[in-house]
């Protein structure tokens, strides 16, 4: 299958509004669960882009997929609904990963895959934060004072158990800069203050609100390698 996309060097990519605390947007590729993936980068403005290139081979034979890490082909996000299907709870995307990436969990291997590899769904908010605020250097503020004496046991609970609060409350805002790591608690509380007290009918991430400015994702997993 032919590439849907143009992949272009990272100076070319379109420009976006700078926001005048973060500054310049810095692109690093993507971490999930603690360990680099050479394969996609995240910038601290919430861009999702994909190195995963494809050529044609001989005449009748395919493409040949491969990782360029100067060429960016940016992604769109998928939309995730809450359960009462009006409200946005977040913007993900599908990924491809090699088949030893994860050692704890069997994800799917993608049927058009030739060499095995896994796909994961993975949340925006979630690459962002984790590439380019990680956890551990950048502990929550609660802990920030005990982080170093926390037996390594323990910070893994809370590696895998912290959730990552919108401070706007805009599910698709994910620039860095409105991400925080926080409790599930905290994160409810927090929801529950800023929208009066039920924030489910009034969500600012409510399908009339949030329709203009996303799009379904398409065509991500054609760079298959």
């Amino acid at each position: 299958m032919a590439a849907r996309y143009t992949f272009i060097p990272v100076t070319h990519l379109p420009k976006i509004e700078l926001n005048p605390i973060l500054g310049a947007e810095v692109w690093k590729d993507i971490v999930v669960d603690g360990k680099v993936h050479h394969w996609y980068a995240v910038s601290n403005y919430g861009r999702v882009a994909s190195h995963i290139m494809a050529r044609p081979m001989a005449r009748g034979s395919g493409c040949e997929r491969f990782i360029n890490p100067d060429q960016f082909n940016l992604l769109k996000g998928r939309v995730n609904y809450q359960s009462d299907g009006k409200n946005i709870a977040c913007v993900e995307h599908m990924l491809l990963f090699p088949p030893d990436f994860f050692t704890d969990y069997d994800y799917a291997v993608h049927p058009s895959s030739i060499n095995g590899n896994v796909t994961r769904t993975v949340k925006q908010h979630s690459l962002v934060i984790d590439t380019h605020y990680s956890i551990d250097t950048n502990p929550p503020t609660r802990l920030l004072n005990v982080w170093d004496s926390i037996p390594e046991e323990a910070k893994q609970w809370i590696r895998e158990t912290a959730v990552i609060n919108h401070i706007d409350h805009n599910p698709i805002n994910n620039i860095l800069i409105n991400l925080e790591r926080c409790t599930q608690r905290d994160n409810i509380r927090a929801a529950v203050k800023f929208y009066g007290g039920s924030f489910q009918s009034h969500n600012k991430g409510s399908t009339k609100l949030m329709k203009a400015p996303i799009e379904k994702e398409s065509g991500t997993l054609d760079f298959l390698l």
